[in-house]
């Protein structure tokens, strides 16, 4: 079983791992800021229903194909070098976004923010495994694991007070500005003075990297898993504010709110999938309880037998239970890599899964809403995609079975 390499000092340095996390969650703000502004970029750019959709997944489109290797590439430039490259991509990407004129335009500037959202996605988790004690490394993982649920919930809870002052374009700009600030946050906190993560593994070829990830099966199981966790997460929470307008009445202010605290709920499970591992309870039981849970809650937010205050009850519980997920799946890189070198890549490709996911799941369930003639369709996207991730876990725990402690 790969174990990843620990902070030379012995002790955990907690704040490297702060400095990652806070990475990420700048990452995962850049998810956030569009489930509210979908309404008015509609208006704004002439978006219909679909487009609109492809506006929110597309940030995920450089992960869903290029994951593995801009993991493989951080792996080897290193986390600090590949950190700072995609922050700043983030901020071209959303100033772009800002001065865009249609919806096309508007488009291919998320290609390039999802090009720094992988890029950070795969270095901070090997910042984090070269900043921690061993002993932290579950926990450390549970709270990195909050980084797209917190910046999607921020950006959402901020967006009644923002969007009035600064239109959509202003909040895009505003995020160029703290995506480049916080690459100066890295540069400064991961300095050679103040930081020299461990050294000793030989470094691997990006193609020779790729190709012994590739030939393992724990690394495919949790792209998998992670994907069809994906797929129905990020489609709940993009669409959750227009079916809280459209279909209960609520007005924008309440359903951003709203969705803000229902995607807020979700770094619950994240940090209780860490605590939980830690003291030994078994990575696919997490899952399995999660899926079932995220199953049964579909059915009381999408159905038509709950108030207003229950269907929101049941999509917070669905997002808190869900977090045990990719709480679970994260802190596995480490286990499922061959080597520690390699675990840029596994996370690369567990991401690849994880963006084909979210790429997919806000237009394939608005496709099943149109088509099924209300939102109650959304049900069966939730059941099937669970269905699979329980048979995902059960897999992945037979590999890990098989590579024994």
């Amino acid at each position: 079983m790969a174990i990843a390499p620990s902070s030379p000092s012995g002790r955990t340095r907690w704040d490297i791992v702060t400095v990652a996390v806070l990475a990420g969650i700048l990452a995962g703000m850049q998810i956030g800021k569009v489930a509210p502004a979908i309404p008015v970029l509609r208006s704004d750019l002439g978006l219909d229903f679909v487009a609109a959709g492809w506006v929110a997944s597309l940030f995920n489109l450089s992960g869903a194909l290029l994951g593995a290797m801009v993991g493989a590439s951080a792996d080897r430039i290193g986390p600090r070098r590949a950190s700072q490259i995609s922050l700043l991509c983030l901020a071209v990407g959303s100033l772009w976004g800002g001065m865009a004129e249609s919806g096309t335009e508007l488009m291919l500037s998320r290609g390039l923010e999802s090009f720094g959202f992988i890029g950070v996605a795969v270095s901070s988790p090997r910042m984090i495994v070269s900043a921690v004690h061993e002993r932290d490394r579950d926990l450390a993982f549970g709270i990195w694991g909050t980084y797209v649920p917190a910046g999607m919930a921020i950006a959402i809870a901020l967006a009644p007070a923002l969007m009035p002052l600064l239109d959509w374009r202003g909040v895009w700009l505003l995020n160029a500005g703290l995506a480049a600030g916080m690459a100066v946050v890295v540069t400064a906190a991961t300095h050679s003075t103040r930081w020299q993560p461990p050294t000793g593994h030989a470094a691997i070829g990006a193609l020779e990297g790729l190709r012994r990830v590739a030939s393992a099966k724990g690394p495919w199981l949790l792209a998998l898993t992670f994907g069809v966790y994906s797929i129905q997460f990020l489609a709940v929470m993009s669409w959750l504010p227009s079916y809280l307008i459209d279909e209960m009445g609520l007005s924008p202010t309440r359903a951003a709110l709203a969705t803000a605290l229902v995607v807020a709920a979700n770094t619950i499970g994240n940090i209780a999938a860490g605590a939980l591992l830690a003291r030994g309870v078994g990575r696919s039981l997490l899952l399995i309880v999660a899926f079932a849970g995220m199953a049964l809650c579909g059915v009381g937010t999408f159905g038509d037998w709950l108030s207003v205050e229950g269907r929101i009850a049941a999509a917070f519980v669905f997002s808190a239970i869900g977090g045990m997920i990719p709480g679970g799946l994260l802190a596995g890189t480490a286990v499922h890599a061959p080597t520690p070198v390699l675990i840029g890549v596994v996370n690369g490709l567990m991401m690849q899964g994880s963006n084909l996911g979210s790429l997919t799941g806000p237009p394939i369930m608005a496709f099943i809403v149109s088509t099924s003639g209300g939102w109650h369709g959304a049900i069966w996207h939730s059941a099937l995609a669970c269905l699979v991730g329980v048979g995902a876990a059960l897999a992945l725990a037979r590999a890990e079975k098989q590579r024994g402690p």
